[in-house]
């Protein structure tokens, strides 16, 4: 089986909405409220998959805010991956890929954009050591749980430029 990371196609949005409603938000919104979260809310939001043949088995979005302040900041959140697939390392290599495509943006169009914010499920994709994998030690990173025990975390990367692993 070939493992593929890319940008999803406008026909995987629902797969995309019907994964993150489940695996996140557990039953929380209906597959058509998360779709029309996920273009309406950010209209601007970029997508990505990993396939395994042609089954969708996790999926990331990231988008450009300004939640904290006036400062604008991308943010990549919703990311999912199926259960039966947490252990394979696939949402540390969706969260790395999705990571240097946000690079690449914030090279090409730069508008003041001060950090890349992760937001994500330590349930979904595991704890401080999957961060310590998919981040560089020297980055300025605050990890923080803020939805208390029900495991929410946020990291707050304040150096964009090296918010990848390199080769």
């Amino acid at each position: 089986m070939e493992i593929q990371i890319r940008r999803a196609t406008e026909e995987e949005m629902n797969a995309i909405a019907v994964l993150a409603a489940k695996e996140i938000y557990q039953g929380d919104f209906t597959k058509k409220e998360m779709r029309g979260w996920l273009t309406a809310q950010f209209p601007f939001a970029q997508h990505f998959v990993v396939t395994i043949g042609s089954k969708i088995v996790a999926c990331a979005t990231w988008w450009l805010h300004d939640r904290f302040g006036n400062k604008q900041m991308l943010e990549l959140s919703i990311i999912a991956v199926k259960s039966r697939y947490r252990r394979h390392g696939i949402g540390k290599e969706l969260v790395r890929f999705s990571l240097e495509e946000v690079r690449k943006w914030w090279r090409d169009h730069d508008k003041g954009v001060s950090a890349v914010i992760v937001f994500t499920d330590q349930e979904n994709l595991g704890s401080q050591a999957f961060y310590k994998a998919v981040l560089e030690p020297d980055q300025e990173v605050i990890l923080k749980n803020v939805w208390g025990e029900d495991g929410g975390s946020v990291i707050y990367v304040k150096r964009l430029e090296a918010a990848v692993v390199g080769d």
